[in-house]
């Protein structure tokens, strides 16, 4: 999702129409048809709640309110959380099917419950409220005591790192906890070093640092989203 600022620069007739801008319009017109459905089609909303009951629980069940205002922010909400886990392209792909309601509401059924709820809680609270929803640990030894080893020829993956700047503005429990860490494949040509690779190269964006170290700089939201994204791009399939 982008920013008030970019949404009416993407929208001005001032705004000379580039890619970036055709996509952000692009992408507001996806939402409307979305929300436009979600408030209008009282067999899709019923089913998209109940679904959501089951993606979204924890979340939902103290926070959804059935007036058009609470409903509008829900839907745009989880909308967001949807696009990070499924992707932007997968997104257009529903929107401009023949079934939406279907095709969101299997799209709903593949991505990660406790992820997305935990996800959810940090963009419509904030990260206290959201670590209250996962377990949670003080220490990265204190998990694995709990959790065990990750097994043969896999690794424990922080989403947010544990790295020391980190360590020093975030509480231990928002980097220790069942939502921040996964279970990776490790080694070679592995999904685990390719992000890592990646978070020790240097990107365009990254302002001439290493990507971690640039990352380090953002919001945990931003990070986690970001890390989220990038196992993604790598190819990383969610598993519950």
């Amino acid at each position: 999702m982008y920013s008030i600022g970019e949404f009416l620069w993407a929208w001005s007739s001032l705004t000379l129409v580039d890619a970036k801008a055709i996509e952000i319009r692009q992408e507001t017109y996806q939402m409307v048809i979305f929300m436009n459905e979600l408030i209008s089609n009282s067999s899709f909303r019923r089913q998209f709640i109940d679904t959501l009951k089951t993606t979204f629980d924890q979340y939902l069940s103290t926070t959804f309110s059935w007036t058009p205002e609470g409903m509008y922010e829900q839907g745009k909400l989880i909308f967001e959380v949807l696009s990070i886990f499924i992707g932007t392209t997968a997104i257009k792909g529903i929107l401009k099917g023949n079934s939406l309601a279907v095709n969101i509401l299997q799209k709903l059924n593949s991505i990660p419950t406790l992820r997305a709820s935990y996800l959810a809680y940090i963009k419509k609270y904030d990260l206290t409220e959201a670590v209250r929803t996962t377990e949670s640990f003080s220490s990265f030894e204190a998990f694995k005591r709990t959790k065990g080893t990750a097994g043969t020829g896999n690794a424990w993956h922080h989403i947010v790192e544990q790295n020391p700047m980190n360590k020093a503005q975030f509480p231990p429990e928002a980097l220790h906890n069942s939502a921040n860490l996964i279970i990776l494949p490790h080694g070679s040509g592995t999904i685990h070093n390719k992000v890592s690779g990646f978070y020790n190269s240097i990107q365009d964006f990254s302002e001439g640092k290493r990507v971690r170290h640039w990352l380090n700089e953002q919001s945990y939201e931003f990070q986690y989203e970001f890390g989220l994204k990038k196992l993604i791009d790598f190819g990383w399939v969610w598993v519950n």
